[in-house]
Parts: C-alpha cells; structure tokens; sequence
C-alpha cells in the first residue's frame, strides 16, 4: 500500500536544490585535479561523501525521515574530509549549513 503523499515546503525544496547544485560542483571539483595535492584518496572520499548526499537528499525530496539524517552526515563528512586532508576553505561550510536548514522541519519527515 502506498504511503500518502506529504507537502514538501518550499524551504526544503530550495536547500535540496541547492545541494544537489553543491554537489555537482563538488565531484567536478575533486576530479579537475585541482584537488591533487591534498592525496590521491581525496577525490575518491569525496565522491563517496557526495553520494551520500545525492542518496540523502533523494530521501529528503519525498520528505523521509532517514534521508534527512543522511543529508546530515554526508555534510558533516565533506567538512571533517575536508579537514582532514587540510582543504578546508570557508565557503564549504555553507553545505552543512544548508543541511542543518532542514532540521527545523524534521517533524514533518516520516
């Protein structure tokens, strides 16, 4: 039996925009090379970070409760990697942002 459908709000739609823009931009970014010297396993945990961020925002477009949580961690993951590898540069802090405006709708998640 199929679930009802719930009302995504317009905020959550914009944040899932705009992740799925930073996204993009994130794996074009990690393999143009301009990220060669931060290790060859840069790039790569990256694009693993960022799949979980498609796959979290897929969940958070149908207003799931566990592809919020996911969204959660995978922004929280680009910037420990980030750290990590010392590639740290401000503007990569408005992913988590953007993922934490979210959490202020988390009741209307199933």
């Amino acid at each position: 039996m199929p679930m009802p459908a719930t009302h995504r709000p317009w905020p959550v739609t914009a944040i899932c925009l705009s992740l799925m823009a930073a996204g993009l931009l994130a794996i074009l970014h990690a393999f143009s090379g301009a990220t060669a010297a931060y290790g060859i396993f840069h790039p790569a945990l990256r694009a693993v970070a960022c799949l979980g961020l498609f796959a979290g925002v897929s969940g958070v477009w149908v207003m799931e409760r566990w592809g919020l949580w996911l969204v959660v961690a995978a922004a929280m993951a680009f910037v420990g990697l980030d750290l990590f590898f010392g590639a740290f540069r401000a503007v990569e802090g408005l992913v988590p942002l953007a993922a934490l405006g979210l959490l202020p709708f988390r009741r209307r998640f199933h």
